[in-house]
């Protein structure tokens, strides 16, 4: 087929004919840590250190886990940001607070820990052009066109979108269940607008590339930005008051009568966003019940496997035609773990003697299927389901 380029991975166009549709995939994008180490001879996070963290002051950023730092020059710092680190936390079943999870890998798609002061230093640097030129920058923000000649939702690692003449150039974090992020930037308004949270709840009813949720005013928190910075000072008067605690029929009554087509239009989104939010939180309970039967079905299947059957699982399974990546099965203690491009080796869960879950946040989870081959019957094929999307790996 189609090589796969670094700009398909960078647009999230590498699925399929390469270039020919966007599919958001972090998984993907995270292979971006294998072509910096192969341009710059360093492992992603020395560079992100070197060229990036050091030189802008960015002194509370670091990356997760605590072992992506070890042996490297700035573990003192990973140690000094790990110990003043505020507490993670998710809902439980009867949706209190528990203590949370941090993420268990870092490579280009996800993992950096920071500060919203950190984050506005980096932020500078891009609107001065000191990281990247001016002329890269614009490639990073203009929406990337498909081989049929469609114009994307995407960029080069960020969402692009027009909003009645704003240009909006912005990107979420989510990786449920205990952290999540907004980085919006308005470029022609020099506006910028940073949100970062310690639980998922910031993103979970906007996940990026999911849906219709690929516009960033189908948040509440971007709306609030924008309608306070950018809306309001446009408006000249003071935004109509709603009251949003009003059932549904009445909001969308008052909505209607406001004769400002813009404020009328943001506000509809704010009505929808709102109603997104309230059906995320009811859908929250049931999915941690989900999570927490999932994960009873894994531990009584577990006691019920065969070791030496585990064991036939392992070795490495080559992805060639998904942009050549290899995920390496082990089995250790009579458990089996999963380990890919930049990702450390994660426990399986069996939910039958060849169906196994990595969770990644309730009953959110990876899915991996060990298909044995026909004529022989010794297991040659992985299929690994991630987001709905199955890839099919052969045993190498």
């Amino acid at each position: 087929g189609d090589k796969v380029l670094v700009r398909h991975l960078m647009s999230h166009t590498s699925e399929g004919t390469p270039g020919q549709r966007f599919q958001y995939n972090g998984f993907r994008y995270g292979q971006l840590s294998q072509v910096v180490q192969a341009a710059t001879g360093r492992s992603l996070q020395e560079w992100a250190y070197e060229r990036i963290i050091q030189p802008l002051s960015m002194e509370n950023t670091v990356p997760s886990p605590p072992d992506a730092c070890a042996g490297l020059s700035f573990a003192p710092t990973c140690e000094r940001v790990y110990a003043a680190l505020t507490g993670l936390y998710y809902l439980d079943i009867n949706l209190n607070p528990v203590p949370g999870l941090n993420r268990d890998s870092f490579n280009a798609g996800a993992g950096l820990m920071s500060t919203v002061v950190d984050l506005a230093k980096f932020d500078a640097a891009l609107d001065a052009n000191t990281l990247v030129t001016a002329a890269t920058k614009e490639l990073m923000w203009t929406p990337t066109v498909s081989n049929s000649g469609q114009k994307l939702p995407y960029g080069l690692g960020w969402y692009t979108q027009s909003y009645r003449g704003t240009r909006l150039i912005w990107h979420t974090g989510f990786s449920p269940p205990s952290t999540s992020a907004l980085f919006l930037k308005l470029p022609d308004e020099g506006l910028t607008f940073i949100a970062l949270a310690n639980t998922d709840l910031l993103s979970r009813h906007f996940q990026a590339g999911h849906g219709d949720h690929k516009d960033a005013l189908s948040s509440l928190v971007a709306l609030a930005f924008y309608k306070h910075f950018v809306l309001a000072p446009r408006y000249g008067q003071p935004l109509p008051v709603i009251d949003w605690s009003a059932d549904n029929s009445t909001v969308a009554t008052a909505i209607s009568q406001v004769q400002d087509e813009t404020v009328r239009d943001i506000l509809n989104k704010e009505l929808q966003a709102r109603g997104a939010l309230a059906a995320s939180l009811a859908d929250l309970k049931p999915r941690i019940e989900r999570f927490a039967a999932m994960r009873a079905t894994a531990e009584e299947v577990a006691r019920s496997l065969e070791p030496q059957r585990l064991g036939l699982y392992a070795g490495d399974y080559e992805f060639s035609d998904q942009g050549g990546f290899t995920v390496n099965v082990t089995w250790t203690e009579n458990k089996l773990y999963a380990a890919g491009p930049g990702v450390p080796p994660q426990e399986l869960l069996p939910l039958s003697a060849t169906r196994f879950i990595i969770p990644t946040g309730y009953d959110d989870y990876y899915r991996l299927d060990f298909v044995p081959d026909a004529a022989s019957g010794q297991t040659d094929r992985l299929v690994l389901t991630m987001n709905g999307m199955s890839v099919t790996g052969r045993r190498k």
